[in-house]
């Protein structure tokens, strides 16, 4: 039987038996199809599909779970034009782009824990809105403790943290430092956690500065995402030894608050 192009609602023929049977199923496609959910667990070999061609067709939000060891694509079946809903509900921080089967067109990469509205037009999947992401950002400005450059180990952050936040892996996202006098030589300050009475401190990521630069990249340890408990420290220090020339520092580390 003939269907309609993109959601695979079964048309009424001319002198078909039981009209009301087909018309109401296509109802019910169409209602499930903007307001269904479907979830479903990732593979995490780095390619995920989103589901069958009729359970895109039958659903209208998608959320995708699991764990992640490494970056993963959301494959949409290919030759349906569609709005949906879709939500990146996995951990392990690693990024996930939701695409058209085959990765030819363009994709969209998502944030973990957002909702988002997305529009595939067969080829490509194109943003059309997203909810704000729940964010938490901790910013400090510091100046070195002696010569006007950072003293080795110089303590550049010390702070509680409120609630229960996870730094995505790399601090991907928002993060951001700079310098405002230039290193002279590669230059890491460290990201650390403690428990709430300094307990347990130990190392979580890096801020690095290359030499001779005022912009800095971000690593977190195993390259994994982070997480505090509300109460605990997050610490930055300086290096063990130190630059010659940097100074100034200022910061900011987007973490997602849990919840």
């Amino acid at each position: 039987m003939a269907e309609s192009p993109n959601l695979g609602v079964v048309h009424v023929e001319q002198f078909q038996n039981s009209k009301h049977t087909t018309v109401n199923t296509g109802f019910d496609r169409i209602d499930n199809s903007l307001h269904q959910e479907r979830s479903f667990a990732v593979d995490d070999d780095g390619d995920t599909d989103i589901g069958t061609t009729t359970q895109f067709q039958e659903n209208g939000r998608f959320e995708c779970t699991g764990s992640l060891a490494q970056a993963e694509n959301i494959n949409l079946p290919a030759g349906i034009s569609r709005w949906f809903f879709f939500k990146d509900s996995t951990t392990g921080g690693f990024q996930v782009t939701v695409q058209v089967t085959g990765g030819a067109g363009a994709g969209v990469d998502v944030e973990n824990g957002v909702w988002y509205i997305l529009y595939t037009d067969t080829t490509d999947v194109t943003l059309i809105s997203k909810s704000s992401p729940n964010l938490v950002a901790y910013s400090g400005y510091a100046v070195g403790s002696g010569s006007s450059v950072f003293g080795a180990a110089q303590t550049i952050m010390r702070t509680p943290v409120a609630f229960d936040i996870t730094f995505p892996a790399n601090f991907a996202g928002n993060s951001a430092a700079t310098l405002a006098a230039q290193t002279t030589g590669s230059t890491t300050f460290d990201v650390r956690r403690a428990n709430a009475d300094g307990g347990s401190e130990g190392s979580i990521g890096s801020i690095i500065f290359a030499a001779s630069a005022d912009e800095a990249t971000f690593t977190t340890d195993s390259g994994a995402a982070q997480a505090f408990t509300a109460g605990q420290l997050l610490i930055i220090r300086a290096p063990g030894s130190a630059d010659a020339s940097a100074d100034e520092l200022g910061f900011t580390l987007v973490a997602n608050k849990d919840t």
